[in-house]
């Protein structure tokens, strides 16, 4: 048994798993990750005349969890009721941001929709409906979406 080639068999073997590992570990960090958290809170607002202005809001939290920054587009609403699924574009006056957004690596932003406004807008769509989830997009195409929302548990005020 010849030992100089057991070694550069075994050392070719190491160097292309470790060449096939580089490239893994490449293109797994140049991949967009947004997680989106979505949920409802009651916000307090201090008004004129030293009162509360108290309201319930949609909050939609995006965190960029990959390595690269990522620009998004204006993020949207699906609503599903009876096994359909409606989309909904939230109006600038909403969201406070201009898009595409740039959500640099590691960094989070939040936006808010005040439950009221929104349901207004689409009660039609949103009466009997069983679940609520946002879905946003990179300029890159990527779509990241959130985990659904049921809608029973969503409270107006």
């Amino acid at each position: 048994m010849d030992w100089k080639l057991l070694t550069t068999i075994y050392a070719a073997i190491v160097a292309t798993a470790a060449f096939f590992w580089n490239v893994y570990i490449y293109f797994n960090n140049t991949k967009g990750k947004i997680k989106i958290e979505f949920n409802c809170y009651t916000q307090q607002v201090a008004a004129e005349n030293n009162s509360v202005v108290i309201s319930k809001v949609l909050l939609l939290t995006l965190t960029n969890a990959g390595n690269t920054d990522r620009h998004i587009t204006k993020p949207y609403l699906i609503i599903e009721r009876d096994n359909k699924k409606y989309e909904y574009f939230f109006y600038d006056k909403e969201l406070r941001y201009s898009y595409p957004l740039l959500i640099p690596s590691g960094e989070m932003k939040e936006l808010s929709i005040r439950i009221r406004f929104l349901f207004d807008e689409i009660k039609d769509k949103i009466q009997n409906a069983a679940s609520l989830q946002v879905i946003v997009k990179d300029t890159k195409g990527a779509k990241y979406k959130s985990k659904r929302l049921n809608v029973s548990k969503i409270e107006l005020i």
